[in-house]
């Protein structure tokens, strides 16, 4: 394209093309001189840097439709156990039974520095409190046998005597009239009534040892009970409880026994928890003994190791 003059006219076509070519020109120019980044020999790269595990997001899960969850169970109890007469007579073995009929605890461990101290006929609540406070005093135990008729009246103070460490047994339901006065049937209810109230105070303990009323057993009456786990507590040394005297009277039968076994080692003590001087002179009792070095215990504790049913026989917790 010409003017007048004949000067050649760009057409606006090649003026967009020589100036595209201007701009090309330019920038191959630029090669080597750190402008382009093309990694020529004087060209130093900038560093490219790598993000850590900082620099990098933690992406929140989100749920989904499809999303699966694992739900976390809250945590299970464990079932309470309850040891009514019934269910006792299916846990007990005919061999558990046939060996606790076969060891009466007419005495405790010989070679060991124990005492064991028991209280029959908790009658109120109180009374039997006094006991464990004094035993827990002096951080020792003691084992009860309790009436079943009374068992209600001392829910309290036998829960506690649980918790604290102390020994429950069975005295059967009523104490008159003596067991062997009874027939089968009358013995099997007397201990049936026991089971159902000590269940329903104490749900969980299971009651191992008991004592007659009076001390008066035969074949029968030991044989029957056994069926229900549970294992007969004699005693060497009476305290009597009645009188003044009572803490004089209770260790001239303990020094009069330990000299008829020749040691004073694990002798059982009797005493009464509603007699009014075996409740009131319970810290001296206590107090004697461990100065003499005997250490008071409960039943299970210092029983022989040979009166044990080994493959069932373990003390509550």
């Amino acid at each position: 394209m010409s003017n007048e003059n004949n000067t050649p006219q760009l057409s606006r076509r090649d003026f967009i093309k020589l100036a595209g070519l201007s701009v090309g020109v330019l920038l191959e120019s630029c090669v080597g001189r750190k402008i382009i980044g093309d990694g020529g020999p004087y060209f130093t790269p900038s560093p490219r840097l790598k993000p850590t595990e900082e620099d990098i997001p933690t992406k929140t899960p989100v749920e989904t439709k499809n999303s699966i969850f694992t739900a976390t169970s809250p945590p299970t109890e464990t079932p309470i156990p309850h040891y009514s007469s019934e269910t006792l007579k299916q846990i007990v073995t005919s061999e558990e039974s046939s060996f606790l009929a076969d060891h009466k605890i007419a005495r405790g461990d010989p070679s060991r520095s124990f005492v064991i101290m028991t209280y029959d006929d908790g009658h109120d609540d109180q009374d039997v409190q006094k006991i464990i406070d004094a035993y827990d005093n002096h951080g020792v135990k003691c084992t009860f046998f309790f009436t079943g008729d009374k068992l209600e009246k001392c829910a309290k103070s036998i829960n506690l005597a649980i918790e604290s460490g102390h020994e429950i047994g069975c005295h059967a339901y009523h104490h008159d009239p003596p067991l062997v006065q009874l027939s089968g049937s009358q013995i099997q209810k007397q201990f049936e009534g026991f089971f159902t109230v000590m269940d329903q105070i104490a749900p969980g303990y299971r009651v191992r040892l008991w004592r007659a009323p009076y001390g008066a057993i035969n074949d029968k009456s030991i044989k029957i009970i056994a069926d229900y786990g549970l294992q007969h507590v004699l005693w060497n040394v009476e305290s009597g409880g009645v009188q003044p005297e009572t803490f004089q009277i209770l260790f001239t039968n303990y020094d009069l026994a330990a000299r008829y076994y020749r040691t004073p080692n694990g002798l059982i003590v009797l005493s009464h928890a509603q007699r009014y001087y075996d409740i009131n002179i319970v810290n001296e009792v206590v107090s004697e003994f461990i100065n003499r070095g005997l250490t008071p215990v409960t039943v299970s504790e210092g029983m022989k190791p040979e009166d044990k049913w080994e493959n069932t026989f373990s003390v509550n917790p």
